[in-house]
């Protein structure tokens, strides 16, 4: 079976909550380990053309997992279960259960910033290198590069919507996320699982997952001298402002890679996956090296 198409979520966080989280590649005892960690609501299925990539399976051990409340990982069922710091440990407990002791945090969009998280619990000796995919480094500045026309549809599906319009709305912000030119290349099979595991998860589990996930970017802000940074971003994108984008990670992350993919959307990864994964091999390799 694919890694990316099991059921049941395997490893426990400390609460006692189960994540859902899948390898591939080689072992992390043997190679650089990459931790891929989707976006807001989103599944594990989006990293597809990560994981049956020939050169990373060859080359690193390739991990990723969903985060509490979102696909096949259990939801929270009390509020205390919502705070940075179950988040990060999480990540400590996935990282854990495949024996990755130094990973490379790939996080996408707001996945981006569990890595804050992970620094602000200390757990930040787990981290070797920064790969951020169209994202911010902590939730605050999200604000300060979205689009404004990303309101019309990231809040009503953060809150309760009526039956008729709730799955044309993730639909719909679906399209978002995908320059209209690559829409065609996803397979409807792809498209209708993406749009399922946002629709099949209650409305209170995504608004707590952004309203009760307080952070604090202090230590991640004082960390990030020290770590080496990749920041991919789409040029056509339609949620978050590339230029903005770029111009804030070039004042906060001194040893940072910028690669900007033209013809590519938000989703930059999965639309232009070569560019997406050159890029990703190059800066690993070149970090591991150093």
């Amino acid at each position: 079976m694919f890694a990316l198409d099991t059921h049941e979520p395997q490893v426990e966080s400390a609460d006692g909550l189960k994540i859902w989280a899948a390898q591939a590649g080689r072992s992390a005892k043997e190679a650089p380990a990459i931790v891929f960690i989707p976006g807001f609501a989103s599944s594990a299925l989006l990293f597809d053309l990560q994981f049956r990539d020939e050169e990373l399976l060859s080359k690193y051990c390739l991990i990723t997992y969903e985060p509490r409340g979102q696909g096949r990982s259990d939801s929270p069922s009390k509020d205390e279960q919502w705070t940075s710091l179950c988040y990060a440990q999480d990540f400590a407990a996935v990282c854990a259960y495949y024996g990755a002791s130094k990973v490379f945090a790939a996080g996408w969009s707001a996945g981006c910033t569990i890595i804050s998280d992970v620094f602000e619990h200390d757990f930040g000796h787990l981290i070797a290198g920064l790969i951020y995919l169209a994202g911010v480094p902590y939730m605050e500045l999200f604000p300060k590069v979205n689009f404004p026309s990303v309101g019309k549809y990231y809040q009503p599906i953060k809150e309760a919507s009526t039956g008729d319009t709730h799955g044309q709305i993730i639909a719909d912000f679906l399209d978002l996320c995908v320059w209209k030119p690559n829409r065609e290349a996803m397979s409807y099979t792809l498209r209708s699982a993406l749009i399922g595991t946002v629709t099949t998860t209650p409305t209170t589990v995504r608004l707590h997952s952004q309203t009760k996930h307080a952070q604090n970017p202090a230590k991640l802000l004082a960390a990030i001298p020290h770590y080496d940074a990749l920041f991919i971003v789409g040029d056509q994108e339609e949620v978050v402002k590339p230029d903005a984008l770029v111009a804030m990670f070039q004042e906060t992350f001194p040893r940072l890679d910028v690669v900007r993919v033209p013809e590519a959307g938000h989703a930059v990864y999965w639309e232009r996956p070569v560019e997406t994964n050159t890029a990703i091999v190059k800066f690993v390799d070149r970090v591991v090296k150093a």
